[in-house]
This record gives C-alpha cells, structure tokens and sequence, in this order.
C-alpha cells in the first residue's frame, strides 16, 4: 500500500507531480473533465429540448413567427 511520503519521496525536488507526467499531461486531464462535463449536461438538458420542441410542433407557423419578433 503507497502512502504519501512514499509517492513524495519519488517526485523530483521542487516539485509536485510524477516526473513522467508533464504539465500539457494535466491540462489536457482538464480539459477532458470539462469535455465530459459539457457531454453530461447536453445529455441531461436532452429531455427538456425535447418537450419544448413538442410544445413549439403543436403552435402554428404564424405564431413561431411573431414570437421570434420578426414583425
């Protein structure tokens, strides 16, 4: 089992990240995480464009015309 100050002990002085892990190694982890972020909240808002695209379906041309205030 790995503690702490074995994982610290093998880092490089002057430093806080594994010596094969590089700073674009990091960001590109970052920029992952917010990938996946954006991936989960389209999936989740997925069902509420849904019901709105059914209520706008149900309305006619006429009225999606002058909602979108082009008189």
């Amino acid at each position: 089992m790995f503690f702490v100050s074995q994982l610290a002990s093998d880092y490089p002085p002057g430093t806080d990240l594994p010596p094969n892990m590089t700073h674009m190694d990091v960001f590109m982890a970052l920029f992952m995480v917010c990938a996946l972020e954006v991936v989960m909240l389209k999936i989740m808002m997925f069902g509420e464009t849904q019901d709105q695209s059914e209520n706008s379906e149900e309305r006619s041309i006429a009225d999606r015309f002058f909602d979108r205030g082009l008189y």
